[in-house]
């Protein structure tokens, strides 16, 4: 079986694969043991997961994800890491739905150009404004209610929330207002009534640390962060997307394409170094196929990381 891996105890064999997003997330563990069991354990996983989500921050500096640009350099310091750790192994990055920006934002990191050999970014949003809207105004299955319900189920089992309250001037108010909008009765007439669950959180903890005067301006940076860094990428980097993403559609990414002919495209061209492989089909980090719901991204990005090693790339 696979050994628990985090960047205190990775052991690696012959190469690494760092992995941004969630501790213990399904697909990420899923992706770790198909690499494992495909590769005879040459290929080891270490997360870089997000701060105070699956576990505990400074209570004496306390500081929650942001989902940015410390974010990026977060997952820089753990890659630095790694390499001191194990000075010889290719170390690839994947990084799922928002990890994905936050591993683009990281490989275009000036300390990471030798870091990274390649990436693939699964689901990512690129334009975190845009899927923020879609998810509170127009997306009819309470995804955001779900994901925030989750990440303050993680901070107060993580003790994120109680250093917060106890650091953060205004903090225990901010809780309170997070505590009204996810009442259950809010979930029932989600249909009905459309509600900023998500933004709230940023409002009154994110923007905080990260210096907005609004949730609306962090949203824009985290995206400029993404349209920043894609220009950047001097390592091969394969984004998965699909059209069907019920989290993260078409509207978030359609303008970072290299599609000339495309009204509303961004004029910010990304690296040739980055190819996008846009299916119809494929959901949110999925891409299932048969009746044991194997993934085809895992094979996929699997098949992509192994000729980036591999191969002699110019």
């Amino acid at each position: 079986p696979l050994p628990t891996t985090t960047h205190h105890n990775l052991t690696c064999v012959f190469s690494s694969c760092l992995q941004v997003g969630k501790n213990g997330n399904a697909y990420l563990v899923r992706f770790a043991q198909f690499a494992h069991s495909r590769g005879s354990g040459r290929l080891r996983s270490v997360v870089k997961s997000w701060r105070g989500l699956g576990s505990p921050i400074s209570e004496q500096e306390p500081r929650p994800e942001t989902w940015d640009l410390r974010a990026a350099q977060d997952t820089v310091e753990v890659a630095e890491h790694l390499r001191r750790r194990h000075p010889h192994a290719p170390l690839l990055v994947i990084g799922w739905s928002h990890g994905g920006n936050v591993a683009l934002a990281a490989m275009a990191q000036p300390r990471a150009a030798n870091l990274f050999r390649a990436g693939i970014m699964v689901s990512a949003p690129f334009d975190l404004a845009a899927a923020m809207s879609f998810l509170e105004r127009k997306q009819w299955f309470p995804y955001a209610y779900a994901n925030t319900m989750t990440l303050c189920e993680e901070y107060a089992k993580s003790g994120t929330s109680s250093a917060l309250a106890a650091k953060l001037p205004g903090a225990k108010a901010g809780l309170a207002r997070v505590d009204e909008i996810m009442s259950w009765r809010n979930l029932v007439t989600h249909l009905a009534v459309r509600r900023p669950y998500g933004s709230t959180w940023h409002d009154h903890f994110t923007r905080r640390y990260t210096g907005h005067d609004s949730v609306t301006s962090y949203y824009g940076a985290v995206r400029d962060m993404v349209k920043e860094a894609l220009p950047q990428i001097r390592v091969p980097v394969l984004c998965f997307l699909a059209e069907d993403d019920p989290v993260t559609p078409p509207i978030t990414y359609q303008k970072f394409l290299p599609n000339p002919g495309c009204a509303g495209r961004d004029p910010t061209q990304a690296s040739p170094w980055v190819i996008f492989s846009t299916t119809k089909r494929g959901g949110h980090c999925g891409w299932f196929y048969g009746l044991r719901a194997l993934s085809w991204i895992d094979e996929a990005a699997l098949e992509f990381l192994e000729v980036c090693l591999h191969e002699k790339l110019n």
